[in-house]
């Protein structure tokens, strides 16, 4: 499964929005038979690695993106259990 660019808007930052999508990818994946998940974000987009971060993500690595032409890194947060993404309340 791959998602490109998914985030909830600046207006509902701090609501608890982005962490409802993360879980409730995660359970889709669960009920698939799917056990881990791997987030790749831009390395600057600091917002964005603080917030897989703090759900528990576990930097995997670092590579680089291949955008229109422009050569941009990104690196990967990993969960090798989701389940524990489901209850990082």
């Amino acid at each position: 499964m791959f998602f490109i660019d998914v985030h909830p808007f600046a207006s509902f930052h701090r609501l608890g929005v982005g962490r409802r999508l993360v879980e409730t990818i995660a359970e889709w994946l669960t009920q698939h038979g799917i056990s881990s998940l791997l987030i790749k974000v831009l390395t600057i987009n600091a917002p964005a690695r603080h917030f897989y971060q703090a759900l528990g993500g576990r930097l995997v690595l670092a590579d680089p993106h291949e955008d229109e032409g422009i050569l941009l890194e990104q690196v990967g947060y990993r969960w090798d259990n989701i389940n524990t993404l489901l209850h990082s309340q």
